[in-house]
């Protein structure tokens, strides 16, 4: 009876050990699951979308929309809906050309877009009347006003990287070239480029790489950081 007892108790206690064994392994996967959803959102990607007229400005739906990346020759298509508008998102930063055709109108192409990192890319085309099979094209680039999103930021190409002299060859202080941005004032992140925006606490910046966190969590007394990769300017 007593031996009976205790291996019972030991199936119990072995039952109990797989159950939470089991808990820990799902909370782990759906940990990971989130943050690389989470990664994903923060990659190197934006959106272009606009809205489709006809001469008079009025709506044009079920349009047919190419959206061509000329750099890599990568082609996409999607239809505008009833309010003419289309939408191409998520897509990869880089130049873009955009292509309309509809009955009756003349298919008509928008080159030189360029969509930069998290951008939402507005671009508006107003068809003209004519064959599908006529072309008109527009080079002028879309103007930079900004109106699709609220969000404030600044970019810098790999020109101005590579052509302005970096302490240390450290690219966190490109970012003390934006409108708003101090050095950093207290011992944490002296010298390594960290920098206060519009008042903030360096800790309060988000520093992000290939869309992964790249953030300290704790004080770094080796580095004294608040970022913790700190890739070459070259790989930018």
């Amino acid at each position: 009876m007593r031996i009976s007892s205790v291996m019972r108790a030991q199936e119990i206690a072995r039952r109990g050990y797989v159950r939470v064994a089991v808990f820990l392994m799902a909370l782990i996967v759906m940990c990971f699951t989130i943050a690389v959803n989470s990664a994903y959102g923060q990659a190197d990607q934006g959106a272009i979308t606009g809205i489709i007229s006809d001469p008079s400005g009025a709506a044009i739906p079920n349009a047919q929309v190419t959206l061509e990346n000329t750099d890599t020759g990568l082609v996409l298509k999607a239809s505008s809906d009833q309010s003419g508008v289309y939408t191409f998102s998520p897509i990869k930063i880089g130049n873009y050309k955009v292509s309309v055709t509809a009955p009756g109108f003349a298919t008509t192409t928008q080159d030189n877009l360029q969509l930069n990192l998290q951008q939402r890319l507005a671009v508006n085309l107003q068809l003209t009347l004519g064959q599908v099979s006529q072309q008109v094209e527009v080079s002028a680039a879309p103007p930079v006003m900004q109106t699709e999103d609220a969000s404030v930021g600044q970019e810098y190409s790999t020109n101005t990287i590579n052509s302005t002299p970096l302490n240390g060859r450290n690219y966190v202080y490109i970012a003390q070239l934006a409108a708003g941005i101090v050095p950093t004032g207290n011992s944490r992140g002296g010298g390594t480029g960290d920098f206060s925006a519009n008042g903030q606490s360096n800790t309060q910046n988000n520093f992000m790489l290939n869309g992964v966190d790249n953030n300290v969590n704790v004080v770094d007394y080796l580095n004294q950081a608040s970022y913790t990769v700190r890739p070459p300017p070259d790989a930018l």
